[in-house]
């Protein structure tokens, strides 16, 4: 299959009579205008393109340094940034830790792979517990702040500041969470 391919199957499938394919969506539209607007491109007449480097997926996990800086994310931040600002403490980590990744003070100086023989290389590795505790502050205080921003918006919807539809109904609940508070307690006890 080519990219066009997987968006007519996709955009063939919904709920209700007008749909050809049965789906537990509505209709996958809000997926097409997602993609739409991160790439800048128009996914009912997109053209095909060669393979994408790393794993080639256009949406994925925030902090994936495979590929560098991650310009899906930033095209959706600088196209509407109204619509998309919530990722943008994700985005600030992200760039982050692509300035970092190379920076070995942040490394740890012993290596994690132990070799045949029972031996390890003394060499900048994994990252550093300072850094790590620094990163954790980082992903805690951006949970925070999706939740204040959330719990923000569940206000003005609840006192009418706010217009009661979907959208802001679901952007009442927080959008994402890095650090679960069964992760913390388990990083607490380390």
């Amino acid at each position: 299959w080519v990219g066009s391919d997987v968006w007519e199957f996709l955009l063939s499938a919904g709920m209700g009579s007008a749909y050809p394919l049965p789906s537990y969506l509505e209709s996958n539209v809000t997926t097409a205008e997602l993609y739409k607007a991160a790439t800048g491109e128009c996914v009912w007449s997109a053209t095909e393109k060669k393979a994408s480097d790393a794993c080639g997926a256009r949406f994925g996990c925030w902090a994936c340094q495979a590929v560098g800086l991650d310009k899906s994310m930033e095209t959706l931040l600088a196209t509407d940034p109204e619509r998309h600002g919530y990722m943008s403490g994700l985005n600030r980590i992200q760039r982050y830790l692509a300035k970092r990744r190379y920076a070995w003070e942040d490394r740890h100086p012993v290596g994690r792979t132990i070799y045949e023989g029972g031996y390890i290389k003394i060499q900048p590795d994994v990252y550093s517990p300072v850094f790590l505790e620094r990163l954790l502050h980082v992903c805690c205080s951006m949970d925070y702040m999706e939740q204040k921003r959330a719990d923000e918006l569940a206000y003005k919807l609840a006192t009418g500041q706010a217009e009661d539809n979907d959208w802001n109904r679901r952007m009442a609940e927080p959008q994402f969470r890095i650090i679960s508070e069964e992760a913390l307690v388990h990083i607490d006890f380390m």
